[in-house]
């Protein structure tokens, strides 16, 4: 962008001139739509209002992953208010583009399904821990991370020093990417973990007070690209954060290098003064807010607030971003107009968009610090768009302020250059996949504009958070009774569609589902659980319902642990813990076979699903040494047996199939 350019914006962010000269708003540039599916036929339908002087609509459709929208599915007249796709399958998702054509071109995305899946396994999260706070917040550090691990996540957790370097905090970034480039797909630092600094730029048209280095966070979630301290030597801005000069540590960069391979999100909430409390006690006080909504304690209406002070400016639209994204997620009439000072304090919304010529520390029209500090606006994810204040690394920062608010805010993003895509978060995206498709986004999916692909692209919260939240059940309790487990818990306060059991042998592994359809009870029986500790967690389950269709959602899990001891053997005993049974399943005739490194006591029982004693097969006294013990099966019903392998009063167990 030229800097004659820069300056003209400079003099609209500053005033905050809501243009009336032009008859367009900031939703003109967009189509409110609203969704409906059917299962039987399957089929996804929009509607929208009529389109003032669209001479066509096009709709496109492509998969999630696809990175291109190839030919338009639809091509309808500019009166049309309707299109229904009937070629869809029930458990598919389908990403949208409808664009209409004419005096103004608008467009929306929308990500829709019919009882798409639950997605159970989130893969890999980095967490990144300032450890000023480790010991002091360890309670909370450690239910974050046992969320996390609820909500699908295995983490991997550093905690580092806030006064290193940013290189050196990639390190451990990439060494852990490079470990495990399929898995490892987000980054979550917590607390003032070294901020990287990027660029010769002024996203908000400041120069050259505000023209320099940015915050730039995209640093840490490129893997493959090239940051270089060799170029630039701009040291004219006004806060000394700013200033960048060649070897200072700040980077050249304008544009993040390549195609940013990670997802991230920062609570970074140091140097925030005006606010009552120590930074630790915000940070927990985050920490708390976010259990709190991940637990459904807070519960805010499904409703979207659009708080507008820009207006149409010439055509860039900001609060667009707000309007493209909530019409995704709510019907329109769930979208509202309004102040986030003025509606958000005596209602909730779960969505808010607000913009208005700023500072480091205010949004004209919007309010300044002192409204975060005095109320407690009840807005869970929340835009806000403005001069200075995207620079979020500066003191009473505006950007961050909704998180150190005693308010509902867990979020915030810098939203109008460029804007957000959010709108996978309607059918069970957490955050962070947002934010990774803003940064991510060149124009070829997505509505492109000035600052799309900047450095300064960032977000301000917990990035595996997700927009709908289901109550979990409570007091789940694991009982061994040998050589079953048996789990119980009070039943979830929502209508859900039942509870799903995960059990893994080491409490940070991954959790695997246990049962095959929804159990619908508040019980469950494991029948064949792990050899050594048995680690379970249990969730709610319902099918969701948003303005982008319908999904399996699941709650945060719930916990217990049991185990069925088979550690401390000693080496005289030692044996195969795995032993052999085959052919299973088997017909007419089995064989077990296990090691004995030394003489020992076997046992070797068979037992039904209710846990009932079905057969003796061995009771010895057996050398060392390979052992074969026959088992004739045609005795036996068909169905599923629990074998007991026991040496020295020491258990294992497999599940053996009997099949005629």
């Amino acid at each position: 962008m030229k800097k004659n350019y820069i300056a003209l914006l400079f003099l609209f962010l500053s005033a905050g001139i809501n243009e009336t000269v032009l008859a367009q708003n900031c939703v003109d540039a967009t189509i409110q739509v609203t969704t409906t599916v059917q299962t039987n036929p399957p089929s996804i339908t929009f509607s929208w209002a009529t389109i003032t002087g669209a001479t066509s609509i096009k709709l496109y459709r492509k998969t999630k992953v696809a990175n291109s929208w190839g030919a338009a599915i639809a091509n309808l007249a500019g009166t049309a208010t309707t299109y229904t796709d009937n070629t869809v399958v029930v458990g598919n998702d389908y990403e949208y583009k409808i664009n209409s054509i004419g005096a103004l071109t608008a467009n929306t995305y929308i990500y829709a399904g019919i009882k798409f899946p639950q997605i159970e396994n989130r893969r890999k999260i980095i967490l990144l821990v300032d450890n000023t706070f480790s010991v002091s917040l360890a309670p909370e550090l450690k239910r974050l991370e046992s969320d996390m691990i609820g909500d699908g996540w295995q983490v991997i957790r550093h905690d580092v020093m806030r006064n290193d370097n940013p290189p050196n905090i990639k390190a451990l970034i990439l060494a852990d990417y490079s470990a495990d480039p399929q898995n490892v797909k987000t980054i979550f630092i917590f607390g003032h973990v070294p901020v990287p600094y990027s660029g010769d730029l002024a996203p908000d048209g400041h120069v050259p007070d505000h023209q320099g280095a940015w915050p730039a966070d995209g640093y840490y979630a490129d893997m493959t690209g090239t940051w270089t301290d060799a170029s630039v030597n701009n040291v004219v801005a006004n806060r000394p954060e700013n200033k960048n000069a060649v070897g200072d540590g700040k980077f050249d960069q304008n544009y993040i290098p390549t195609t940013v391979q990670l997802q991230i999100g920062r609570v970074d909430l140091s140097n925030m003064p005006s606010f009552p409390g120590t930074e630790e006690q915000l940070l927990r006080q985050y920490l708390n807010k976010d259990h709190n909504f991940r637990f459904k304690v807070v519960n805010a209406q499904r409703k979207g607030l659009i708080d507008d002070n820009f207006g149409y400016f010439g055509g860039e639209a900001f609060a667009s971003s707000g309007w493209r994204n909530f019409t995704s997620m709510f019907p329109p009439a769930d979208i509202t107009t309004g102040n986030i000072f003025a509606d958000d304090i005596n209602q909730s919304f779960l969505w808010s968009y607000g913009c208005g010529g700023g500072s480091y520390n205010s949004c004209n029209g919007v309010g300044g610090i002192p409204d975060y500090v005095n109320n407690a606006p009840k807005s869970v994810f929340n835009m806000l768009f403005g001069s200075y204040f995207g620079d979020w690394d500066s003191q009473n920062n505006f950007l961050r302020a909704p998180l150190a608010s005693a308010g509902w805010g867990l979020t915030n993003s810098w939203s109008g250059r460029p804007y957000s895509i959010y709108h996978h978060m309607a059918l069970g995206e957490n955050i962070g996949y947002a934010a990774w498709s803003t940064m991510r986004n060149n124009g070829a999916l997505y509505v492109f504009n000035y600052a799309s692909g900047f450095v300064t692209i960032g977000f301000m919260g917990d990035p595996t958070l997700r927009m709908h939240t289901v109550a979990p059940p409570t007091n789940v309790v694991a009982t061994n009774t040998f050589p079953r487990i048996n789990l119980n818990w009070t039943a979830s306060v929502d209508n859900v569609l039942g509870y799903c059991v995960y059990r893994e042998d080491t409490a940070t592994g991954v959790y695997s589902r246990v049962n095959n359809a929804i159990i619908n009870g508040t019980s469950y029986i494991d029948s064949f659980p792990n050899n050594k500790g048995n680690y379970y967690m249990v969730r709610s389950i319902l099918l969701e319902s948003s303005n982008s269709g319908t999904y399996y959602n699941l709650s945060q899990g719930v916990f217990d642990t049991t185990v069925i001891n088979v550690t401390g053997i000693t080496n005289a005993y030692q044996y195969d813990n795995r032993f052999k049974i085959y052919p299973n399943p088997a017909t007419e005739n089995a064989s077990i076979e296990f090691y004995l490194a030394a003489e020992s006591q076997v046992t070797i029982s068979l037992f039904d699903l209710a846990g009932r004693l079905v057969k003796g097969i061995i009771s010895n006294n057996i050398s060392q040494g390979n052992h074969i013990v026959s088992l004739n099966t045609t005795t036996l019903s068909e169905g599923i047996y629990t074998c007991r392998f026991t040496v020295n009063d020491i258990s294992n167990y497999t599940k053996f199939v009997v099949s005629k």
